[in-house]
C-alpha cells in the first residue's frame, strides 16, 4: 500500500509525496538522492530525465493510455494524462482521473 500526501484536502489536490518520493506536480520527482524530471506533450508525460539532463525513460501511449513503446524504467505515478493530474494507482491498477477511478481502456 502506498500512502499519499496531497496539497489540500480535495481528492483532486496534487500529490506532493508518497511513501517513497516527493513530487513537484508537473515538474519532478525525488526518490532518495535520485531526481527525475517530467517532459511531455500537451496531455502526457513522455520522457523522464535525470539531474544531468539524460533521458532515463520514455513512453508512448495509445488512445486509452496503454503504453505502446517504452525505454528504461518509468518512475512515479504520473505518465498518461499526467499534465491533467491523472495518475496510476499501483495498488488497484486503475487510473485516478480527478474524482473517478477508471480502467485504462475507459480513459480516452
Amino acid at each position: 500500500t502506498t500512502t499519499y500526501l496531497r496539497n489540500g484536502t480535495s481528492v483532486v489536490a496534487p500529490v506532493i509525496a508518497d511513501s517513497g518520493a516527493t513530487y513537484t506536480p508537473g515538474v519532478s520527482e525525488r526518490r532518495g538522492s535520485a531526481s527525475r524530471f517530467y517532459h511531455g506533450d500537451i496531455k502526457n508525460f513522455v520522457e523522464q530525465t535525470d539531474s544531468s539532463g539524460q533521458i532515463v525513460s520514455s513512453q508512448q501511449y495509445d488512445a486509452f493510455g496503454n503504453p505502446v513503446s517504452s525505454t528504461g524504467t518509468w518512475s512515479g505515478p504520473f505518465a498518461y494524462g499526467g499534465r491533467f493530474g491523472y495518475q496510476s494507482d499501483s495498488d488497484t491498477s486503475l487510473f485516478l482521473l480527478g474524482h473517478r477511478r477508471k480502467r485504462r481502456e475507459e480513459t480516452a
